[in-house]
């Protein structure tokens, strides 16, 4: 009875613990769920959602002591194994020389001089990005190829520290001949010179050199960017449907970021071109496969890489604040150090489709920028290439120039599709002379951006003045406010109307004059 008393009474409670249990179960998941959802949405893009399962992952970095490396293997490997310019680094002589030789004295005289930071290069042919260091790796490089030298009390420095070395080259039993006479030699050149014998690693005795190339600096390795999924706690490969290889790159260039923004004194205009910005990466594209606007406002190269990627830089930033102001997304006069913090702390939301980058991907490199790169005829028969303003390419101002330039073209854009002006702009897809002769005249309205500073009583009357060069006296009388309006842009963006709307009416205007 009672056997049969208590299977009844477990068979009733049964269902009851059952129910007690499911609901623990689906209030701990709920919680979860919650968690994750509250930190998915308020944290950066370490978090994020798969494509695929909808599921969340958490990205880390997997960092890990490596071993010393040596400046011979600096020497031998810098630009092959060891790449120093990934898409997210910034140039190789950021640092002022003094500072590349106070730290080069410090490397040569034995002192810790930081660690760089390497990670796998996608290709995984045994090449590793440098992550960190690429200044103190260049540095050392130099120096082992003779691209650097020190001299008056950092030389006297590196000689006293390596004397010892010198005199034991003279040791007959150890050394060849010939090192033994270049370290006589350059104990007599100590001795005798008024000065101090600079410091050239390709003079100096074999013996130096040698154990020069045994000096270290210490290392870290990224080793994975590790994937982990919240819901299952579970680590994913690169083979899951939901691995996604741009989430790593942005973990070693919020890494490399947030490295560099520590150490001063680097610009963080510097640092734009590894952004993960939706902004950067069309801009970046753009510059460096269709430069023929960067080469119409005279940006050219000059086949030297570090002013060459210096010069990218700068372009960048002009074509990005451009974008940016295009699409609401600054202020016009934003200061360029706080603007350059924002895009890297992704401050900026990057739109899903903005105008900007539509015109970025579509009109400007397909339709537009084909009049900085052919010739047409111009109304006197002639057939030559376009011909921007002088001052658009001068030194006063000329970075806001260029902004005001860039965005002006993507406004007309917007202009011509309002008004379905295709057909006055382009023929069977061709661009017409229209549209060569609005550019040019629209770059000679912007050069009056110039006059900011000029005393406005010769405006009108001097011949060295924009207005009287290009003929545009009529047109700034019949309106003289949109110019005053226009050339108060120069000053911080101060105006009546917002910059894209000043903007437009320019080139209302400037289309009325093109026939």
């Amino acid at each position: 009875m009672n056997t049969n008393k208590n299977t009844e009474k477990g068979n009733v409670l049964s269902p009851s613990s059952d129910v007690n249990t499911s609901d623990k179960v689906n209030s701990r998941t709920e919680l979860i769920d919650n968690v994750v959802k509250k930190l998915v949405s308020e944290t950066n893009f370490q978090f994020f959602k798969g494509k695929i399962t909808g599921n969340h992952y958490l990205i880390y970095l997997d960092e890990q002591p490596g071993t010393a490396l040596s400046a011979g293997s600096i020497e031998i490997g810098w630009g092959k194994k060891y790449k120093p310019k990934p898409i997210y680094q910034r140039p190789g002589d950021q640092h002022k020389l003094k500072v590349q030789k106070q730290i080069l004295s410090d490397f040569l005289s034995g002192e810790r001089i930081g660690t760089m930071a390497f990670y796998d290069s996608i290709e995984k042919f045994g090449n590793l990005d440098v992550v960190d260091g690429v200044q103190r790796g260049t540095i050392i490089y130099n120096f082992l190829k003779g691209k650097l030298t020190l001299d008056g009390a950092l030389a006297s420095k590196f000689w006293a520290y390596w004397l010892k070395t010198i005199i034991n080259g003279m040791d007959e039993v150890t050394y060849d001949e010939v090192t033994r006479r270049s370290c006589e030699s350059l104990l007599k050149s100590i001795n005798v010179s008024k000065r101090i014998p600079k410091v050239k690693f390709t003079e100096l005795p074999m013996n130096l050199q040698q154990d020069i190339r045994q000096l270290s600096i210490d290392t870290k390795n990224i080793r994975e960017v590790i994937f982990t999924c919240l819901e299952t706690q579970e680590k994913i490969f690169p083979t899951h449907v939901d691995f996604d290889g741009h989430k790593v790159i942005e973990m070693i260039r919020f890494k490399f970021n947030k490295l560099n923004l520590q150490q001063k004194p680097v610009d963080p205009v510097h640092l734009i071109w590894g952004s993960s910005s939706e902004y950067n990466k069309i801009s970046r594209s753009y510059v460096e496969s269709l430069p023929e606007l960067m080469l119409s406002l005279g940006y050219t190269l000059e086949q030297n890489e570090a002013k060459d990627d210096k010069l990218l830089r700068v372009f960048n930033e002009i074509v990005i604040r451009s974008m940016l102001v295009y699409d609401n997304q600054i202020k016009w006069g934003l200061g360029i150090q706080k603007f350059s913090e924002n895009i890297l702390d992704n401050v900026y939301e990057d739109p899903e489709v903005s105008n900007s980058i539509l015109f970025m991907e579509s009109f400007l490199p397909h339709n537009l920028g084909r009049v900085f790169n052919e010739l047409f005829v111009d109304v006197n028969g002639v057939e030559r290439p376009l011909k921007l303003a002088t001052e658009i390419v001068g030194k006063t101002q000329k970075i806001v120039m260029h902004r005001v330039f860039i965005v002006s073209l993507m406004v007309f854009y917007d202009f011509m599709m309002e008004k379905k002006l295709t057909s006055k702009y382009y023929q069977n897809g061709e661009p017409t002379s229209n549209l060569f002769n609005l550019v040019e005249l629209l770059s000679k309205v912007i050069s009056c951006l110039s006059l900011y500073s000029v005393n406005s009583s010769t405006w009108t009357t001097d011949s060295t003045k924009v207005l009287v060069k290009y003929g545009l006296v009529g047109m700034y009388k019949e309106n003289q406010e949109l110019f005053d309006d226009m050339i108060l842009l120069q000053k911080s963006g101060t105006s009546r109307d917002t910059p894209t709307q000043i903007l437009h009416k320019v080139i209302s205007m400037i289309d009325s004059y093109t026939l």
